[in-house]
């Protein structure tokens, strides 16, 4: 796959997708809801409300409709987790461990139905409400509920993102679901894990990508662990399809 499983994680959980990530900042009006991944890539997380020949109608967690659209070069996979599987699943373990690259399959479109929870990366129009698709991800139940739960709690207990900045105690991340900059505190109770390893959180360095498990009190989010994700770039979409409003697909 041109697209690893754990980045499209990011996207998911923010993850996920992961998943994540320099945000170009569209106008927040415009683009509330939607899981931006900057200028090497964009997408979603929602729900199929509805299935036509050229795209999916999908709802975001936060209630924004769009129109995904896919073609040819559209890349399209279903997941599904190992019959014995260990119970409970922890997707995102699973992805920072490497081990939901597997679980992906290509499908032709008609195996996506309504209700199903995909995630959809390529060109994001938010000003149409559209997106040519240049990888659509129809996610596995267990999946598809446990990333719209971390997205629900995205920026009160957890955040991801690359970091731009480290000021002090004071560190700045361009995140997977944020149109701006945010910013978290580190304590001498941080926990920062690299590659399986405790490491000191001044050992954090601009160009990290990271996600942050904590709590945010009185706008303050303060960091409880760090675990650093490893230096894969995010995929630049190339192909896809032409929108019907919005232009020439990424290149």
């Amino acid at each position: 796959m041109k697209m690893r499983a754990r980045t499209m994680w990011v996207w998911m959980a923010g993850w996920s997708l992961a998943t994540a990530s320099a945000v170009v900042a569209q106008g927040t009006a415009a683009t509330e809801g939607w899981h931006t991944l900057g200028k090497e890539g964009r997408g979603l997380l929602g729900t199929v409300t509805s299935v036509s020949a050229d795209h999916f109608a999908v709802r975001t967690e936060k209630g924004v409709r769009a129109s995904v659209y896919f073609n040819a070069n559209t890349r399209i996979v279903a997941q599904h987790l190992p019959e014995n599987a260990a119970q409970p699943v922890d997707c995102m373990a699973m992805a920072e461990a490497g081990e939901l690259e597997g679980t992906m399959q290509p499908v032709k479109p008609d195996a996506i139905q309504r209700r199903d929870v995909i995630v959809a990366g390529g060109r994001v129009d938010a000003a149409t409400g559209q997106v040519g698709a240049v990888v659509i991800a129809r996610l596995d139940p267990v999946c598809a509920k446990q990333a719209q739960q971390r997205a629900k709690a995205y920026g009160k207990t957890w955040l991801a993102g690359r970091v731009t900045a480290i000021e002090g105690n004071r560190v700045t991340l361009e995140t997977v679901m944020d149109p701006e900059p945010v910013s978290f505190i580190v304590t001498g109770a941080t926990v920062v894990q690299r590659q399986g390893t405790t490491t000191p959180a001044g050992a954090l360095q601009a160009g990290d990508r990271i996600r942050v498990e904590g709590m945010r009190r009185g706008g303050v989010f303060t960091a409880k662990s760090i675990a650093v994700m490893g230096g894969e770039r995010f995929p630049r979409p190339r192909g896809g399809p032409v929108l019907p409003r919005g232009g020439e697909p990424p290149q």
